[in-house]
């Protein structure tokens, strides 16, 4: 699995993870059409936290895509 390093400079987190979530797709690391991982263990692996949602997960903008 590659690991997330966020830019600390440029763009939102939750964007940032949908690269690393698509990157992870693209790779074969995640198998495409298939369930995503459990939002808690996403956050947890990438080091942030859930708290109060105001966007759509990065997971529910890579299933829109």
């Amino acid at each position: 699995m590659t690991e997330f390093r966020p830019d600390e400079v440029v763009g939102y987190i939750y964007e940032q993870m949908y690269e690393h979530l698509a990157a992870r797709i693209e790779s074969g690391d995640l198998a495409a059409n298939t369930q995503s991982p459990p939002e808690q263990r996403l956050a947890t692996e990438c080091g942030v936290s859930l708290g109060r949602r105001v966007t759509p997960p990065a997971s529910c903008a890579i299933a829109a895509k």
